[in-house]
């Protein structure tokens, strides 16, 4: 969940800041996705200069036990915004001993692929669509104590 909220406050920076554009150009676009073994979110805005996707997907494992694998993009408009991503991420994995996230960093995008023993789709769904809650109230309210809105 930290990293979609950290995904979230980074789109609503990007909300903030912008002012020299149309309202149209800078929506908000946020969609929740669900089919039977996985559970989508996707998040872009500014045309897509900005673009969040984060998929979960159900599997079973060869030794009987369900466990999830998520792939997470970002892109932000800004080099030096990727670039302070890409380490922050390149960090946590650091201290995923088992190998179980790693982070790939191309152009202004950072993308994550993590293992998780979290095969809860219905929780995951109500995160994604907390998220899509929170970001679409930011934008219509403001940046201000987003964090604390239920």
């Amino acid at each position: 969940m930290k990293k979609f909220i950290l995904a979230s406050a980074t789109l609503l920076a990007l909300v903030g800041c912008e002012s020299s554009t149309s309202s149209s150009d800078t929506a908000l676009k946020c969609n929740v996705t669900r089919s039977a073994n996985s559970v989508k979110i996707v998040e872009s805005m500014m045309d897509g200069a900005y673009y969040y996707e984060s998929t979960v997907t159900v599997k079973l494992g060869n030794d009987g036990y369900y466990y999830s694998e998520i792939v997470s993009k970002e892109t932000v408009p800004d080099a030096g915004a990727a670039a302070e991503n890409c380490a922050e991420e390149r960090e946590e994995a650091t201290h995923w001993l088992d190998g179980s996230y790693q982070v790939q960093c191309y152009g202004n995008t950072v993308e994550t692929h993590e293992v998780s023993s979290d095969a809860d789709l219905d929780k995951r769904e109500e995160e994604f669509n907390y998220l899509c809650k929170i970001s679409e109230r930011a934008g219509e309210e403001g940046l201000e104590d987003y964090e604390d809105w239920d």
